[in-house]
């Protein structure tokens, strides 16, 4: 027991002496002091492509989705009593003023015809005999106005059934389409019923709606473009403006007529109709140069005489399958086409193109694409840069040069 006390204590005490050895032996040792190497290169300013773009005068339209429409339509209707004996032209004919599109039977409208014929012969040669006895003071004025009157009652009968009998036919009231028939050949119809419908196909008419903003803006004779599903192009004038709008929709109807040769057009194709406004100072551009800024504005970005970005917002005035066209920029502006993405604005650049000092030629530009960068076949997608910096081997990138706009007539 008392070993082992001894050992304890011994070991306690070299434990203490130990801790304070390494509390006071020395302190705390210095920091390192790093070694100093070569100042770090500022950060590149980087490079966008830029094209220098005019305005250039466009037509501004308002634009809205129609169909074309018969410019009239009339439905065929029998002026008579009688049964179809014959059918003079089948639904989908192209048909003349004037022809014949059926015929009722005339029955006994011939025999009715001659009789009346025959009465007015007899009236004549009565009238012919009073007259020749007036003059001879053996007949009076009265018989003799009597005779007279007998004369026309009978042309006047005659002429109602040639009138019948002509009504027997019925002709087409303008030149057109047979749209569809609603009797066949043996039908029997009265005065009133429906034969048929037709429609007159030239001139066509494109026939749409807009909002009350948009037609203080119209007025009949403007030029209008009616562009059909197909691409096909019709050109015409603005024909007629609804005076009061539809109740529904608020709407007011337009008509636009159109020449339509041969009816290549038919009644009820769907078509945006553009009528000509306005002639204003625009830009066209591919759609893949446009960005949104934080507040949701649609714009371009450009630089400006410092070499610094700058988002112009822009109002779309038309958009076309090739590009759109954009009002709300200066007449000649220099326009980000590749880099956009990739800065921001306020921030400085190094604008490189063919309108730039030093720019290199036109139709080079990294990783291919389509016009104005971006678009397919980009390498690295619209608006990529290398900067020096990041060049591989230190080597500088040559300057991407600017590419040839689309244009559109």
């Amino acid at each position: 027991m008392r070993a082992s006390a001894v050992i304890a204590v011994v070991l306690a005490i070299a434990v203490a002496g130990w801790m304070i050895s390494g509390q006071f032996s020395g302190g705390e040792r210095p920091p390192a002091t790093p070694e100093a190497g070569p100042e770090a290169p500022p950060s590149p300013v980087p490079r966008v492509r830029v094209k220098r773009m005019t305005a250039r005068s466009h037509e501004v339209a308002i634009t809205v989705r129609g169909r074309s429409e018969a410019s009239r339509r009339v439905d065929v209707r029998a002026e008579t009593d009688g049964r179809i004996v014959e059918v003079g032209a089948s639904r989908g004919d192209a048909v003349r003023e004037g022809r014949v599109l059926a015929r009722l039977a005339v029955e006994g409208r011939r025999a009715k015809i001659a009789e009346y014929k025959a009465r007015l012969r007899q009236r004549r040669i009565h009238f012919e005999a009073v007259e020749a006895l007036a003059k001879k003071g053996l007949s009076s004025r009265e018989a003799l106005a009597t005779a007279k009157a007998d004369i026309d009652a009978a042309k006047a009968a005659v002429e109602q059934v040639e009138v019948e009998i002509a009504r027997t036919r019925l002709r087409a009231p303008f030149d057109g389409v047979l749209l569809q028939g609603h009797a066949e050949l043996g039908d029997y119809l009265k005065a009133g019923d429906r034969f048929g419908r037709i429609i007159d196909l030239d001139p066509i008419l494109f026939v749409g709606s807009v909002t009350e903003r948009s037609v203080a803006w119209l007025r009949p004779g403007l030029p209008a473009v009616a562009r059909s599903l197909a691409g096909e192009e019709i050109r015409g004038i603005v024909r007629y403006i609804a005076p009061s709008a539809d109740p529904a929709a608020r709407t007011y109807r337009i008509e636009v007529e159109a020449a339509n040769p041969g009816y290549r057009i038919r009644e009820g194709v769907t078509a945006d109709i553009a009528v000509e406004v306005d002639t204003r100072m625009a830009h066209f551009v591919t759609p893949a140069l446009l960005s949104l800024a934080d507040d949701g504005a649609i714009g371009l970005k450009t630089v400006d005489e410092r070499n610094r970005v700058r988002f112009r917002p822009v109002d779309i005035i038309k958009d076309t399958p090739d590009g759109v066209w954009l009002g709300g920029l200066p007449a000649e502006v220099r326009v980000i086409t590749v880099g956009q993405d990739f800065v921001s604005a306020g921030q400085e650049v190094a604008p490189v193109g063919p309108d730039e000092p030093g720019g290199g030629p036109a139709g080079s530009r990294p990783g291919g694409g389509g016009p104005d960068g971006g678009g397919p076949g980009s390498g690295r997608g619209p608006g990529v840069e290398i900067p020096a910096a990041a060049s591989p081997a230190g080597k500088t990138p040559e300057a991407p040069p600017a590419a040839s706009p689309r244009s559109t007539s």
